[in-house]
Protein backbone atom coordinates (compact mmCIF):
# COMPACT_ATOMS: atom_id res chain seq x y z
CA UNK A 1 0.00 0.00 0.00
CA UNK A 2 0.97 3.24 -1.18
CA UNK A 3 0.94 5.45 1.82
CA UNK A 4 0.96 9.89 1.52
CA UNK A 5 4.33 11.44 2.17
CA UNK A 6 1.99 14.15 4.91
CA UNK A 7 0.84 10.96 6.73
CA UNK A 8 4.25 9.03 6.85
CA UNK A 9 5.18 12.22 8.62
CA UNK A 10 3.10 12.16 10.77
CA UNK A 11 3.30 8.54 11.99
CA UNK A 12 7.21 9.40 11.92
CA UNK A 13 6.98 12.40 14.29
CA UNK A 14 4.88 10.20 17.13
CA UNK A 15 6.84 7.17 16.55
CA UNK A 16 9.84 9.25 17.55
CA UNK A 17 8.34 10.72 20.41
CA UNK A 18 7.59 7.29 22.12
CA UNK A 19 10.65 5.37 20.47
CA UNK A 20 12.80 7.91 22.89
CA UNK A 21 11.73 6.52 26.20
CA UNK A 22 13.04 9.94 28.20
CA UNK A 23 10.94 11.54 26.22
CA UNK A 24 8.48 9.30 26.33
CA UNK A 25 7.92 8.82 29.84
CA UNK A 26 8.97 12.72 30.87
CA UNK A 27 6.38 14.00 33.52
CA UNK A 28 5.11 16.31 30.03
CA UNK A 29 2.05 16.28 28.02
CA UNK A 30 3.66 15.33 24.39
CA UNK A 31 1.77 17.16 21.58
CA UNK A 32 1.39 16.36 18.36
CA UNK A 33 0.58 19.08 15.73
CA UNK A 34 -0.49 18.55 12.67
CA UNK A 35 -3.25 19.59 9.99
CA UNK A 36 -6.75 17.58 9.74
CA UNK A 37 -6.77 15.56 6.93
CA UNK A 38 -3.09 13.77 7.05
CA UNK A 39 -4.81 10.10 8.03
CA UNK A 40 -4.55 10.48 12.51
CA UNK A 41 -7.26 9.14 12.98
CA UNK A 42 -6.59 6.18 10.60
CA UNK A 43 -3.06 5.47 12.87
CA UNK A 44 -4.91 6.02 15.97
CA UNK A 45 -7.49 3.48 14.66
CA UNK A 46 -5.08 0.89 12.89
CA UNK A 47 -1.14 1.55 14.66
CA UNK A 48 -0.88 3.27 17.17
CA UNK A 49 -1.77 0.58 20.07
CA UNK A 50 0.15 -1.90 18.98
CA UNK A 51 3.49 0.56 18.06
CA UNK A 52 2.56 1.56 21.78
CA UNK A 53 3.38 -2.24 23.36
CA UNK A 54 6.29 -3.00 21.46
CA UNK A 55 8.21 -0.21 23.75
CA UNK A 56 5.64 -0.47 26.77
CA UNK A 57 5.16 -3.91 27.53
CA UNK A 58 2.98 -3.47 30.52
CA UNK A 59 0.70 -1.70 28.27
CA UNK A 60 -2.98 -2.84 29.52
CA UNK A 61 -4.86 0.17 28.88
CA UNK A 62 -5.40 3.10 26.06
CA UNK A 63 -7.40 5.80 27.58
CA UNK A 64 -8.45 8.53 24.58
CA UNK A 65 -9.66 11.52 26.23
CA UNK A 66 -11.51 13.96 24.34
CA UNK A 67 -13.85 17.32 24.62
CA UNK A 68 -16.63 16.39 23.19
CA UNK A 69 -18.84 13.20 22.64
CA UNK A 70 -19.09 13.61 18.88
CA UNK A 71 -14.75 12.89 19.29
CA UNK A 72 -14.98 10.00 21.26
CA UNK A 73 -17.21 8.17 19.67
CA UNK A 74 -16.14 8.59 16.24
CA UNK A 75 -16.07 4.75 15.38
CA UNK A 76 -12.02 4.59 14.26
CA UNK A 77 -11.38 1.56 16.83
CA UNK A 78 -12.55 -1.84 15.86
CA UNK A 79 -13.85 -3.88 18.45
CA UNK A 80 -11.15 -6.39 18.27
CA UNK A 81 -8.02 -6.80 16.20
CA UNK A 82 -5.43 -8.78 16.89
CA UNK A 83 -1.45 -7.80 15.92
CA UNK A 84 1.37 -10.43 16.32
CA UNK A 85 0.07 -12.25 18.07
CA UNK A 86 -1.11 -9.87 20.87
CA UNK A 87 -5.34 -9.14 20.95
CA UNK A 88 -6.36 -5.55 21.40
CA UNK A 89 -9.68 -4.68 22.55
CA UNK A 90 -11.83 -1.60 21.89
CA UNK A 91 -14.71 -1.35 24.75
CA UNK A 92 -17.53 1.19 24.90
CA UNK A 93 -17.60 2.21 28.47
CA UNK A 94 -20.16 5.00 28.89
CA UNK A 95 -23.07 2.67 30.26
CA UNK A 96 -20.73 2.30 33.35
CA UNK A 97 -22.15 5.21 35.83
CA UNK A 98 -20.92 3.69 39.45
CA UNK A 99 -17.16 3.75 40.66
CA UNK A 100 -17.66 0.20 42.38
CA UNK A 101 -18.74 -1.12 38.64
CA UNK A 102 -15.83 0.96 37.20
CA UNK A 103 -13.25 -0.95 39.49
CA UNK A 104 -14.52 -4.01 39.25
CA UNK A 105 -14.59 -3.89 35.04
CA UNK A 106 -10.92 -2.30 35.04
CA UNK A 107 -9.59 -5.43 37.48
CA UNK A 108 -11.72 -7.84 34.97
CA UNK A 109 -9.70 -6.24 31.91
CA UNK A 110 -6.51 -6.14 33.99
CA UNK A 111 -6.04 -9.81 34.58
CA UNK A 112 -6.41 -10.73 30.88
CA UNK A 113 -3.40 -10.89 28.63
CA UNK A 114 -5.18 -8.23 26.11
CA UNK A 115 -5.07 -4.88 25.87
CA UNK A 116 -7.86 -2.93 25.97
CA UNK A 117 -8.64 0.63 24.55
CA UNK A 118 -11.34 3.17 25.95
CA UNK A 119 -12.49 6.61 24.08
CA UNK A 120 -14.17 8.93 26.48
CA UNK A 121 -14.92 12.46 27.25
CA UNK A 122 -12.86 14.70 29.75
CA UNK A 123 -15.87 14.73 31.72
CA UNK A 124 -15.98 10.83 32.26
CA UNK A 125 -12.36 10.50 32.58
CA UNK A 126 -13.00 13.21 35.54
CA UNK A 127 -15.47 11.10 37.25
CA UNK A 128 -13.74 8.29 37.04
CA UNK A 129 -10.16 9.59 37.92
CA UNK A 130 -9.97 7.81 41.23
CA UNK A 131 -11.06 4.51 39.32
CA UNK A 132 -8.32 4.90 36.29
CA UNK A 133 -5.51 6.06 38.39
CA UNK A 134 -5.24 2.75 40.18
CA UNK A 135 -3.72 1.68 36.75
CA UNK A 136 -2.46 4.85 35.83
CA UNK A 137 1.36 2.41 35.39
CA UNK A 138 0.09 0.40 32.95
CA UNK A 139 -1.62 3.29 30.84
CA UNK A 140 -1.21 5.32 27.75
CA UNK A 141 -3.52 8.66 28.27
CA UNK A 142 -4.55 10.18 24.32
CA UNK A 143 -5.67 13.59 24.75
CA UNK A 144 -7.35 14.82 21.43
CA UNK A 145 -7.93 18.05 20.52
CA UNK A 146 -5.51 19.97 22.94
CA UNK A 147 -6.23 23.10 21.64
CA UNK A 148 -9.45 23.00 23.80
CA UNK A 149 -7.21 22.89 27.14
CA UNK A 150 -7.25 26.62 27.16
CA UNK A 151 -9.77 26.88 29.69
CA UNK A 152 -8.78 24.08 32.13
CA UNK A 153 -7.16 26.50 34.66
CA UNK A 154 -10.20 28.96 35.24
CA UNK A 155 -13.02 27.92 37.56
CA UNK A 156 -14.80 25.17 36.27
CA UNK A 157 -17.12 24.83 32.94
CA UNK A 158 -18.26 28.38 32.66
CA UNK A 159 -15.16 29.37 31.54
CA UNK A 160 -14.46 26.44 29.50
CA UNK A 161 -18.02 27.47 27.87
CA UNK A 162 -16.60 30.95 27.25
CA UNK A 163 -13.39 30.33 25.53
CA UNK A 164 -14.86 27.34 23.42
CA UNK A 165 -18.33 28.50 22.82
CA UNK A 166 -20.09 25.09 24.16
CA UNK A 167 -20.16 23.96 27.63
CA UNK A 168 -18.60 20.78 28.86
CA UNK A 169 -18.34 18.60 31.96
CA UNK A 170 -14.36 20.46 32.36
CA UNK A 171 -13.50 21.26 35.82
CA UNK A 172 -10.86 23.19 37.26
CA UNK A 173 -8.89 20.29 38.80
CA UNK A 174 -8.59 19.14 35.18
CA UNK A 175 -5.01 20.33 35.35
CA UNK A 176 -4.22 19.02 39.06
CA UNK A 177 -5.70 15.84 38.20
CA UNK A 178 -2.93 15.07 35.06
CA UNK A 179 -0.14 16.23 36.92
CA UNK A 180 -1.16 13.57 39.63
CA UNK A 181 -1.27 11.25 36.63
CA UNK A 182 2.27 12.01 35.03
CA UNK A 183 4.15 12.07 38.64
CA UNK A 184 3.12 7.80 38.05
CA UNK A 185 3.19 8.13 34.46
CA UNK A 186 4.44 10.72 31.94
CA UNK A 187 2.90 8.70 28.89
CA UNK A 188 0.94 11.15 27.55
CA UNK A 189 0.46 11.96 24.37
CA UNK A 190 -1.79 14.56 22.63
CA UNK A 191 -3.30 15.56 19.17
CA UNK A 192 -4.27 19.00 17.67
CA UNK A 193 -4.73 20.23 14.16
CA UNK A 194 -4.12 23.77 15.49
CA UNK A 195 -0.61 24.56 14.20
CA UNK A 196 0.19 27.43 17.04
CA UNK A 197 -0.19 25.42 20.28
CA UNK A 198 -2.17 27.39 23.15
CA UNK A 199 -0.39 29.03 25.57
CA UNK A 200 -2.64 30.37 28.88
CA UNK A 201 -3.15 30.04 32.31
CA UNK A 202 -1.80 26.94 33.69
CA UNK A 203 -0.74 25.82 29.90
CA UNK A 204 2.60 26.72 28.51
CA UNK A 205 3.91 25.13 25.12
CA UNK A 206 7.34 24.71 24.15
CA UNK A 207 8.39 23.86 20.30
CA UNK A 208 10.74 21.41 18.74
CA UNK A 209 13.12 21.58 15.93
CA UNK A 210 10.50 19.88 13.89
CA UNK A 211 7.88 22.53 14.79
CA UNK A 212 5.86 20.11 14.51
CA UNK A 213 6.02 18.16 18.29
CA UNK A 214 5.75 20.25 21.41
CA UNK A 215 5.90 19.49 25.03
CA UNK A 216 3.14 20.96 26.79
CA UNK A 217 4.38 21.40 30.47
CA UNK A 218 1.81 21.96 33.39
CA UNK A 219 3.31 23.79 35.85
Amino acid sequence: MITPEVYEEFRNDVLEVINNQELFTEPKIKVLVKQMGIGKSYFQGKELSPQLYKVFYNQKFNIRVAPKNETCNDGIFEKETVVDGKKYKYRDITHIKDSSMMDEFLSDCFDTDNIYIFSITHARFSNHFESFLKYAENTVLWIEEVHEFLAVGDPGSPAYGFGTGYRSGFDAKVALRLREWMKINGRVLSFTATATPVSYTHLRAHETRHDLVCRLLLE
